[in-house]
This record gives structure tokens, C-alpha cells and sequence, in this order.
């Protein structure tokens, strides 16, 4: 959205941020009936993460069972090593800016997203500074001028029941898949056989002409995830309808129309 309203809203120059994907826009915009300086740059994906706290992370010392107490297991969010530059963009940008607009996507994960982006901007401003700041939500379902148009004329407050609903869903997925992942590798892992050979390590075996040695093994767990197995079930279904799949006779119809000109 923000290239293609820098391009319909005349000259517009583009900058570096600080992470090599996400440049920064400028140029001059009417909002409402006050002239603006535009700032636009995008995020990739979510911002932030979630994950346990370090007490939680030795697989076999903490009982999987506890990873579903909110009491007994924190869980915290932070910005991966791969989007600090990102973020550190975001903080710099926002220091000079009256007002946020928040340009994401316009559904659940796209408004969590925006709360992220809130998050990060602000976290080093002073409370002073960031009651300063009017933050509003972008709504849109294309990207032609007249909808980009439309949006900025109809900004509203970001919902924050839809936030707190995928904030909700993120904290179900990760407890319920690591509870249930340490539970069936740590009960299952001496019955069958996990075993399997890295891709890199198999790789170089392969060009020493050398055999791989246990060393290159590793431990498989055994994965669980509340889309896994939903995902899985459409992969079977699909497969199965494939195997049983009976080809049939079907007609068409081709019709040709002759006349004659008047």
C-alpha cells in the first residue's frame, strides 16, 4: 500500500532503513484538510515471538505438564535477532512523527500485527512523548487510489478484541505444541527409531567419500502442533481420493452456429 500511494500522491524519494528489506518512503500528502509530511515503511510478517522463560527450557528437568499452568510457566515476548534492525527502524521513525498509521492487513493476524508495530515504535519513548503520538488504523480491501483514498479519510482506533483473540490463539498453539511435543518424544523417543541424518552432515560424508558416523545423527521429535494435524488430515484426504480416483466418461458439448449475413 505505501508504493503505490507514493505513486499516485506525486514526487516521493525513498531511503535506506536500517534493515536491508524494508526502505522508508517520504513525500508530501493532504490529510484531511492539514498539510503532512508522509513517512511510509513496511514489517515482515509478525514483529515479535513468543517463548517460554529460560527455567522452562530444559526438556527433560521441567514437566511437560506445567507448560499449560500460566502460573507456573511465563510465557514472553520479544523481537527475533532477524527483525531488531527492523524494529530499531521503526523507533527511529516514530520520534519525529505526530501521528502512526498503522497499514496492515485487514484481518486478525494483520491487526495483531499492528499491535506489534505499536509495541516495538513506541517502547523507547517516554509516556510524555508517546501521549503525543495519535495512533490510528488504516482500513482497506485494495490498493487503487480511491481505496488508499478512502481509507485515510476513515481512519479508526486499532480493535483490540481481535488483538488480544490472536494474542490468545498464539499462546494456545505454542503451550499446547510444546507440552504435547516434549510429552510424546519424551515417552515415545526409546520405542522406535528417530534417528535421522542432517542434511549438511550427510553432505559432507558424501564428498569425502567417508561414511556418516553416529555423530551426524540427531534426535527427531516427535512434532505436535494444533495445525499440524488439521494440515495433515487435508494431505490424507487429498491422497486418498488420488489412490481411489476411478476415471469416468464424460461428454461435452461443442456448439457451432451457422447463419447466413442479412
Amino acid at each position: 500500500a505505501n508504493l503505490c500511494l507514493c505513486r499516485r500522491c506525486g514526487p516521493y524519494f525513498s531511503r535506506d532503513g536500517l534493515s536491508p528489506f524494508n526502505k522508508v518512503f517520504e513525500f508530501d500528502f493532504v490529510l484531511g484538510d492539514r498539510p503532512a509530511r508522509m513517512v511510509f515503511t513496511s514489517v515482515l510478517g509478525h514483529l515479535q515471538e513468543l517463548n517460554f522463560e529460560e527455567k522452562c527450557s530444559s526438556w527433560r528437568s521441567y514437566d511437560p505438564v506445567l507448560l499449560m499452568n500460566p502460573t507456573e510457566s511465563a510465557v514472553l515476548t520479544y523481537v527475533p535477532q532477524e527483525k531488531r534492525a527492523l524494529a530499531q527502524t521503526l523507533q527511529r521513525e516514530v520520534q519525529s512523527c505526530g501521528m502512526l498509521i498503522l497499514w496492515l492487513d485487514c484481518d486478525s493476524e494483520g491487526e495483531r500485527i499492528a499491535f506489534e508495530v505499536c509495541d516495538v515504535a513506541l517502547s523507547r519513548l517516554t509516556e510524555r512523548a508517546r501521549s503525543r503520538i495519535l495512533i490510528r488504523r488504516a482500513r482497506f480491501s485494495a490498493i487503487t487510489s480511491q481505496d488508499l483514498r478512502a481509507a485515510l479519510a476513515m481512519l479508526d482506533r486499532p480493535n483490540e478484541l481481535t488483538n488480544d483473540m490472536v494474542r490468545a490463539r498464539q499462546e494456545i498453539d505454542l503451550r499446547a505444541g510444546a507440552a504435547f511435543t516434549r510429552f510424546l518424544t519424551l515417552s515415545l523417543q526409546d520405542q522406535f527409531n528417530l534417528d535421522v541424518v542432517s542434511r549438511s552432515s550427510a553432505a559432507a560424508a558424501l564428498q569425502s567419500s567417508s561414511p556418516v558416523s553416529a555423530s551426524f545423527h540427531k534426535r527427531q521429535p516427535l512434532s505436535y502442533g494444533p495445525c499440524q494435524f488439521p494440515t495433515l488430515g487435508i494431505v490424507v484426504d487429498r491422497f486418498l481420493a488420488r489412490q481411489h480416483f476411478q476415471a469416468q466418461t464424460f461428454h461435452t458439448i461443442d456448439l457451432q452456429l451457422t447463419f447466413s449475413p442479412p
